[in-house]
């Protein structure tokens, strides 16, 4: 049997990362040899003899390691990678997998390598959701084949993040991975996955959502025209991919799942539509367009956090100091003297957050200041200051003006 070394012990990772299989059967089938004679059956030459022993002296060392059979102490080798790869964080076969080695993948699988889970780094991705984050077809075939489980839970480095082969198909925008899993039985509908959004992860995401937040257009487009099920559905927040694309600012699928008919009107648990999102930020004017166009509803309340009075989405776009959003939605008839709860209307949450420009659109559009209020007197007072060329400060910074007790 001819062999790739080149004279010099090298790791199983460091061969599996070049993938050479030849080289992984010889050194493997002599390290799991039990005798000399079976060894020396194995091997052609002193040189690759040399250079073997060293698997072979691994294998011994594991056995002195704990109380085990040679056998057990052989797949411990393999499950860690040979030596070489102590520092590494992925194992032999996770290295084949994701440079898509097939036939590696394949020497290690025959002499018993874990498909299903990284035996060193136990609940981070195994070889299958290695091979899915990286597009590795081949290797994935392989590793399905070996009966690896395409259902599998795991965990990201942040040990917070779940994924499964799926929705890191659906997260890089792999189409024909994700097709692949789909034709081997993965359920594409299967709401198990989550994202990290600003500083809070978003949990119990279908591959559609998490294509979505990630403007993975080819990806949403493969999973409407399988019929995906999951696309009014809601995450553990209540989200629908809708609601992830927009907060994602991804255009591209908002325009993609809008033209799929993706509702407008779905509220998550917050009692959020899409348009709400869409107004907090100031480059979210292309969205909201996208999204009246649609017939979003301009009208409706939510709550800006739990416990708090309702607010309109022109009231939010003010608050966030949006003049675009803010101009725009006032096209679109929004009410620019809509009240909340506490008789806060637009104008008081702009002046609340000195928020001038937004202030003159919803003035120019007849807001009204309604003295009798106390938050619409502290407007009033701020806008007389204006007039006279000066800045008034009533002791409050705009964050704490914005989400007072009294709003």
């Amino acid at each position: 049997m001819q062999t790739a070394f080149a004279g010099k012990w090298e790791s199983l990772w460091s061969l599996a990362q070049r993938g050479d299989a030849a080289g992984l059967e010889v050194q493997l089938a002599w390290a799991s040899c039990t005798s000399e004679a079976a060894r020396d059956a194995v091997l052609e030459s002193a040189a690759q003899k040399q250079i073997a022993e060293t698997s072979c002296e691994l294998v011994d060392g594991e056995l002195t390691a704990a109380p085990r059979t040679r056998g057990e102490a052989f797949q411990v080798f393999v499950k860690w990678g040979g030596a070489g790869s102590q520092g590494e964080r992925d194992n032999a076969l996770e290295i084949a997998a994701r440079n898509d080695h097939a036939d590696a993948a394949a020497v290690l699988l025959k002499f018993k390598a874990v498909p299903c889970t990284n035996a060193r780094n136990r609940g981070f991705c195994g070889p299958l959701q290695v091979a899915a984050l990286h597009n590795s077809a081949r290797a994935a075939a392989v590793l399905v084949a070996a009966r690896a489980n395409i259902h599998l839970q795991c965990t990201t480095h942040e040990r917070q993040k779940i994924v499964t082969a799926t929705t890191l198909a659906a997260q890089m925008g792999h189409v024909s991975m994700l097709a692949f899993a789909a034709a081997v039985g993965a359920n594409i509908d299967a709401c198990v996955g989550s994202f990290l959004h600003g500083r809070s992860y978003r949990y119990d995401c279908a591959p559609l959502h998490v294509a979505a937040f990630y403007g993975q257009v080819g990806v949403l487009e493969w999973l409407l025209r399988a019929k995906a099920t999951t696309m009014y559905a809601g995450n553990a927040d209540g989200e629908s991919a809708l609601h992830c694309a927009v907060f994602a600012r991804q255009v591209p699928a908002v325009a993609a799942l809008l033209a799929a008919n993706a509702s407008v009107h779905k509220c998550n648990y917050a009692g959020e539509t899409p348009l709400h999102l869409a107004v907090e930020c100031a480059g979210g004017a292309g969205i909201v367009a996208r999204l009246l166009a649609a017939g979003a509803d301009v009208h409706k309340p939510c709550a800006a956090r739990a416990g708090a009075s309702l607010w309109t989405p022109l009231m939010r776009a003010a608050c966030f100091g949006n003049v675009a959003t803010v101009s725009r939605l006032l096209r679109a008839r929004a009410c620019v003297n809509t009240q909340n709860t506490n008789g806060v209307t637009a104008c008081d949450l702009a002046a609340m957050g000195r928020h001038v420009p937004v202030i003159a659109v919803l003035l120019r559009a007849k807001a009204t200041i309604n003295a009798s209020v106390p938050t619409s007197r502290r407007t009033q007072v701020f806008l007389q200051g204006l007039r006279r060329g000066k800045r008034t400060d009533s002791g409050h910074g705009p964050l704490a003006w914005t989400f007072g007790t009294d709003l």
